[in-house]
C-alpha cells in the first residue's frame, strides 16, 4: 500500500477466498480499522464521505468492492453469491490484513453482510453500525414464499429470474438505471401488473443533490464494465441463503450494534419494519443495540453524510480503546501436567485438555467416534515433552463440552467453526492439526475451509475424499440397512440398540473392531453384531475405559451420532468446495488392519496416488495396527507425528 496519510485514498487488490477483492483504504495504516460494506447498486465509493471523516479522526477506513461489483471479481455462477461466500470474502480479507477484530459498518446489502458477519463470526467484530436494513432473525418461511403475496411486480420477485432484470435495465444507459434507484422516494418497490420495476422507477431530470455528475460517472463506468448480473445474483441466492442458514434459526446478534435509518427510507413502512424497530422487536434480537432515526431516504450515508458521520464516530469512540479479546486463564504449564478448562465460543462451551508450555508451537488434536480428548493422552505427553503446546478439545456433543439438542447443530460448519473460534479465543493465528476418525474429517475440512489457520496437518485413519457428485447417503444406499452409517441415520434407532448394553460394553465393541466393513447381517443391529472382548483391551486400562464410560454415561450417544445424521446436509452445504484440493502440507497415517482400509476402494485410492492428487503436499505412512491407532500403537504414532511436525516447527507462523 502507498503511504499512510489521512487524506489519500489508496487502492489495492487481494486474492482471497477464490476471488480478487478490490479495496479502497484511507487513514493511517496503524489506526483502528473500520470495515465499510456497500449495498446495491453501489461501490466502495458510496463511503467516500465516511472514509474521509474516519481517516481524519485516526481510524483506518477499509472499503472493499464486494464480489460482483467494481474492480472485484465477478464470478459467473449465481451460487457463488451466497451469504457464506460474501461473509467468507470479508473474513478472508481480515485474515489477509492480519486483523483479528474490526469495527464494521454496512448499508443495504452491506448491512445484510455485516449482520451475518456478526452472526457467523462475532469473534471478528468489535462493534457494528448498520444503515437502512435491520437484522431479522431467520423466518420459518423462505424469502420467495414470504414475498409471494406481493405478486410479480415486486422488485425482488422480478430479480429472481436470470436475465429478466438485465434485459429490462438494458433499455436504459447505465447512469439512468443508477439514478432511477438512487432517487427512489416511494415506500414499496412494487410495479403495476405487467410492468418491470426499472420502467416504473423515474429518473430525475436534474442532478441528485448528494452526488456530482463526476461521481455518478464513476459509478456508471464500473457498472458498464461489470454489468448488473453479479449484484442481482445476491437476490437470486436469497432462498438458498435461507436454506443454508437453518442452524442459525433463532440466533441473536451478540455484538454491540447501532442501527441508523432514514425516516423516509423506502423500507421504513414495508413489511412492518417501522413497527418492528419502534416496538422493540429489533432490540429483542440485537440486545446490545442503539437506534437512530434521522432525516433522510435510503442512500443515507451519501445524502446525509455529515449526520451519518457524526452518528458513526460518536458510537465507535465508545469502543475504540477497548481490548480486542479476552485472555484465557491457565494454570501452571509444566510439560507433564494436563490442564483442563472450558471456553464459551461459537455458542457453546468447549472443554479443552492442554499439556505443554503455552509459548510452544500449538498442536490441535481432534478426536473421533466414540472418543474424547483422552484418546490423545499418549500424544499429549510426547508433544509436551518436546516443547509443543498440545490442545485436545472434547468436540461438541462429547465429554465435558456442550451437547446441543438440535441435530442441525452438528454440521461440519459448526464443528470447524468451534475449532476456529477456539483458535481465536487463544489468539492463535496458525496451528498444527492432528485428527483421527471423525476428527480426521473435521481436520480435513478445517484445512479446506481455512487453510490460513493450519501450518500442517497429520491425519489418522480417514483419507481426504473430494466432494462426490452424490450425497454419501445415496452412495451408501447400495450397502443396505445393515450398514452402520445407514442405521445411524434414523434418530433414536442406534440409541435404543446401544441401550441394551452398559456403556463400557458399547465402547469396547467399537474399540475392538477387526472386521473390514461395518455391515451387520440382515435384520441385525450393528451393535448386536459387534463383539466385545471378554478380556481388557491391550492398549487401554480399565481405569481409562472407566473414564470414557463415565462421560458417555452422562451425555449419551445422540450428540456423536448426530455427526452421521448431518452427512447429507454437509454434502449440500459444501457444494462451493466441489473439486477443491487440500493445499496444506499433510501426512496421512493408516493402520494396515484398519476397519476402513478395504472399504470403498480406500486402499487403492491411497496407494495408487488418488489421495496424493487431491492433497498435493502429502506424505503417507501405512503402519501395523487397527483403527484406534494413536492409542494402540502410541509410540509409533508419536514418532510419525513428531518427525513430520519437526519439519515445520522452526518456521515462523505466518498469517
Amino acid at each position: 500500500m502507498d503511504g499512510g496519510g489521512a487524506v489519500e485514498v489508496r487502492h489495492w487488490n487481494a486474492d482471497v477466498n477464490g476471488v480478487s477483492i478490490h479495496v479502497a483504504e484511507q487513514g493511517p495504516a496503524d489506526g483502528t480499522v473500520v470495515l465499510l460494506l456497500h449495498g446495491f447498486p453501489e461501490l466502495w465509493l458510496s463511503w467516500r464521505h465516511q472514509m474521509a471523516a474516519l481517516a481524519a479522526r485516526g481510524f483506518r477506513a477499509v472499503a472493499p468492492d464486494l464480489r460482483g461489483y467494481g474492480d472485484s471479481s465477478v464470478p459467473a455462477d449465481p451460487a457463488a453469491y451466497s451469504i457464506f461466500h460474501i461473509v467468507g470474502d470479508v473474513v478472508a480479507l481480515l485474515d489477509h490484513l492480519r486483523l483479528t477484530k474490526v469495527f464494521v459498518v454496512g448499508h443495504d446489502w452491506g448491512a445484510q453482510v455485516a449482520w451475518h458477519l456478526c452472526l457467523f463470526r462475532s469473534d471478528r467484530v468489535r462493534a457494528v453500525v448498520t444503515i437502512g436494513i435491520p437484522f431479522f432473525p431467520r423466518s420459518p418461511r423462505s424469502i420467495s414464499e414470504t414475498f409471494a403475496d406481493l405478486g410479480d411486480g415486486f422488485y425482488i420477485t422480478q430479480f429472481q429470474e436470470p436475465g429478466r432484470a438485465e434485459r429490462a435495465f438494458a433499455r436504459y444507459d447505465v447512469a439512468t438505471v443508477l439514478k432511477k434507484f438512487y432517487s427512489i422516494e416511494f415506500d414499496n418497490l412494487t410495479a403495476p401488473p405487467g410492468v418491470e420495476i426499472i420502467d416504473f422507477l423515474e429518473a430525475p431530470s436534474s442532478p441528485l443533490p448528494w452526488i456530482t455528475e463526476e461521481e455518478l460517472s464513476q459509478y456508471a463506468e464500473k457498472f458498464q464494465k461489470s454489468g448488473f448480473t453479479g449484484p442481482l445474483n445476491y437476490y437470486r441466492m436469497m432462498d438458498m441463503n435461507w436454506r443454508l442458514t437453518a442452524p442459525w434459526s433463532g440466533a441473536k446478534i451478540t455484538v454491540p450494534a447501532k442501527f441508523i435509518a432514514g425516516d423516509k427510507d423506502i423500507g421504513a413502512k414495508s413489511f412492518g419494519i417501522e413497527q418492528y424497530i419502534k416496538s422493540g422487536g429489533l432490540k429483542s434480537n440485537v440486545p446490545d443495540l442503539e437506534v437512530a432515526i434521522i432525516d433522510g431516504h435510503h442512500f443515507l450515508q451519501q445524502e446525509q453524510a455529515e449526520r451519518v458521520n457524526s452518528e458513526i464516530l460518536s458510537y465507535l469512540n465508545k469502543f475504540a480503546t477497548a481490548s480486542d479479546s479476552s485472555s484465557a486463564s491457565m494454570a501452571t504449564e509444566a510439560a507433564g501436567e494436563v490442564r483442563q478448562w472450558t471456553a464459551d465460543i461459537n455458542g457453546i462451551s468447549l472443554h479443552v485438555a492442554e499439556s505443554g508450555p503455552s509459548t510452544g508451537p500449538a498442536v490441535l488434536l481432534v478426536h473421533g467416534f466414540p472418543e474424547m480428548w483422552l484418546s490423545w493422552r499418549h500424544q499429549m505427553a510426547a508433544l509436551a515433552a518436546r516443547g509443543f503446546r498440545a490442545l485436545a478439545p472434547d468436540l461438541r456433543g462429547y465429554g465435558d463440552s456442550s451437547v446441543p439438542a438440535d441435530p442441525a447443530a452438528y454440521s461440519i460448519f459448526h464443528i470447524v467453526g468451534d475449532l476456529v473460534a477456539l483458535l481465536d479465543h487463544l489468539r492463535l493465528q496458525k496451528v498444527f492439526v492432528v485428527g483421527h476418525d471423525w476428527g480426521a474429517q473435521v481436520a480435513w475440512h478445517l484445512c479446506l475451509f481455512r487453510p490460513d489457520r493450519v501450518r500442517a496437518a497429520v491425519i489418522l485413519g480417514i483419507p481426504y475424499f473430494p466432494r462426490g457428485p452424490r450425497p454419501m447417503t445415496e452412495s451408501f444406499a447400495k450397502l443396505g440397512d445393515s450398514f452402520y452409517i445407514n442405521q445411524f441415520q434414523e434418530p433414536g434407532r442406534a440409541e435404543r440398540a446401544f441401550g441394551r448394553y452398559d456403556v463400557a460394553t458399547v465402547l469396547k465393541k467399537f474399540y475392538a473392531l477387526e472386521i473390514d466393513e461395518l455391515i451387520a447381517p440382515p435384520g441385525v443391529e450393528i451393535i448386536d453384531f459387534l463383539q466385545a472382548p471378554s478380556s481388557p483391551l491391550p492398549w487401554m486400562t480399565d481405569e481409562e475405559l472407566g473414564q470414557y464410560a463415565e462421560k458417555f454415561q452422562k451425555n449419551g450417544f445422540t450428540g456423536p451420532l448426530n455427526y452421521y445424521r448431518m452427512l447429507e446436509t454437509n454434502w449440500r452445504l459444501t457444494a462451493p468446495w466441489s473439486g477443491a484440493k487440500i493445499i496444506v502440507p499433510a501426512k496421512f497415517i493408516l493402520g494396515e488392519n484398519d476397519v476402513g482400509l478395504q472399504s470403498f476402494g480406500t486402499e487403492k485410492y491411497v496407494k495408487s496416488g488418488g489421495l496424493k492428487s487431491n492433497v498435493p503436499n502429502l506424505e503417507v505412512s501405512i503402519i501395523e495396527g487397527h483403527h484406534f491407532l494413536q492409542q494402540e500403537k502410541a509410540e509409533r504414532v508419536n514418532s510419525e507425528i513428531l518427525a513430520f511436525l519437526d519439519k515445520f516447527a522452526n518456521e515462523e507462523a505466518s498469517a
